[in-house]
């Protein structure tokens, strides 16, 4: 099961990278969601989750965008806490993919009560061979 997945992500990776506009440096934008809601209090369902895929992110991300199941960790006041997760993935060479995302991150904060949506940005080499 777990490499359908990992093929499946590569497809839509390279889908995405074939469908943008030339090889070059470009961004791995990756978000971080928590499926916690109201502290902790319920938990985020997966028809939630796929109304604000459907609604906020497949809008933004027309081109193609990854997304995967996570399980965070993180240590506080001596206690290590758990929590289910989502984590978008969006590779792209365009300058306004960064805005895009922190407004994505900034709907699901909104909707969801949360305290913060961890983004990572990292320069990548893409190459088309």
């Amino acid at each position: 099961m777990a490499a359908n997945k990992f093929r499946l992500l590569i497809l839509v990776l390279l889908l995405f990278v074939i469908s943008g506009c030339g090889a070059g440096n470009w961004n791995r934008y990756e978000l971080y969601f928590g499926l916690s809601a109201e502290g902790g209090k319920t938990e985020i369902s997966e028809q939630q989750w796929a109304n604000f895929m459907q609604t906020e992110i497949a809008p933004a991300f027309s081109d193609g965008f990854t997304i995967y199941n996570s399980s965070g960790f993180w240590n506080e006041d001596g206690r290590t806490y758990a929590e289910k997760s989502k984590v978008l993935m969006v590779v792209s060479p365009d300058s306004e993919t960064d805005l895009k995302i922190n407004n994505i991150a900034q709907s699901y904060k909104a909707m969801f009560e949360q305290d913060s949506v961890l983004k990572l940005v990292n320069p990548v080499q893409v190459e088309f061979r």
